[in-house]
């Protein structure tokens, strides 16, 4: 059993050498893979040359906010209705805080006009800077003007822009006879 046995393990131990040289080369093969490529005989890579700019480049700021300027060479038509009229005929009437944004209610003769900060108000052509609740600072000539909300007569303390109607007259037509029954 022996001189059977002793043949047996030889090939054995003969195979388990072989197996050790193929993975040697493998593993001389995948060494030399991964090195990367042969750079001897190459020159030194040399460093991108600076971008060179004109000096009076000016590159605006497209998210900067500017204010809208005030009409200077505009006809009637083509003004602004809160460039239209000065501001001593304007009147603060008051302000609605949404979403973060504040628009202030401005009275002219006929209308009530929103604005907002950085427009251009009155014909002075003054920029409307800060809306507090009490006031608003509007800039012009380099000075600041003070335009104060204007209250109700009456004492409520509500604005005057806001003053609810009266109806003093009776309903008429079909309304005034479904409360008449």
């Amino acid at each position: 059993m022996i001189r059977l046995l002793l043949p047996c393990i030889l090939l054995l131990l003969a195979g388990c050498r072989a197996d050790i040289a193929d993975l040697e080369d493998w593993r001389d093969g995948i060494d030399r893979q991964t090195a990367g490529p042969n750079t001897d005989g190459l020159p030194p890579l040399m460093p991108p040359e600076p971008i060179l700019l004109p000096e009076n480049t000016a590159v605006p700021d497209l998210f900067a906010q500017t204010a809208p300027r005030p009409c200077t060479d505009c006809t009637a038509a083509e003004v602004p209705p809160l460039q239209r009229l000065p501001l001593s005929r304007l009147a603060y009437i008051g302000h609605i805080r949404r979403a973060g944004r504040i628009t202030a209610y401005l009275q002219t003769d006929d209308a009530v006009l929103p604005a907002a900060p950085g427009q251009t108000v009155g014909s002075e052509g003054g920029r409307l800077i800060r809306i507090l609740p009490q006031a608003l600072h509007i800039e012009t000539a380099g000075k600041v003007r003070i335009l104060p909300l204007r209250r109700d007569d009456d004492g409520s303390g509500r604005p005057s822009g806001l003053r609810q109607p009266r109806h003093t007259e009776p309903p008429t037509g079909s309304a005034a006879s479904a409360v008449q029954e």
